[in-house]
């Protein structure tokens, strides 16, 4: 990779982007939080992908408050149905907006809750939800 071509062709934004995510994700299971926080910053375009790992890699590094102000954005994206969210289970009582079911059976460290907006169920729930059962 030279110049932004690859010997497939060039590198798209998309590309760029997913290989950023998955730097990330790979800092974070390593326990590299800073270093995920570094990689994380350094993008423009912020999702919800986005602010979960932000959130996860800012409680890792110490900084609680980001975290949680990461979970309140990614709750807030959820409540107006730009995607849903992953979310502690105590996170449900914050809103009158979002449904949510709990995620039983899983080895987490943390109660889970997966939220969307009320009235609207989108294709991204109902295929996490078949993962599940």
């Amino acid at each position: 990779w030279y110049g932004g071509y690859q010997s497939g062709g060039y590198q798209t934004q998309d590309d760029q982007r997913s290989m950023e995510m998955r730097a990330a994700a790979n800092y974070i299971n390593a326990g590299h939080y800073r270093e995920a926080l570094n990689v994380l910053e350094r993008m423009q375009e912020k999702n919800g992908e986005w602010y979960y790992y932000h959130a996860i890699a800012s409680a890792g590094a110490g900084n609680t408050a980001s975290a949680m102000e990461d979970a309140r954005t990614a709750m807030t994206m959820a409540e107006k149905g730009l995607g849903i969210a992953i979310l502690p289970a105590s996170m449900h009582k914050l809103s009158d907006q979002m449904k949510s079911c709990d995620i039983l059976d899983a080895d987490l460290t943390t109660e889970l809750l997966l939220a969307w907006r009320k009235g609207r169920m989108p294709e991204e729930v109902k295929a996490f939800l078949e993962m599940w059962r």
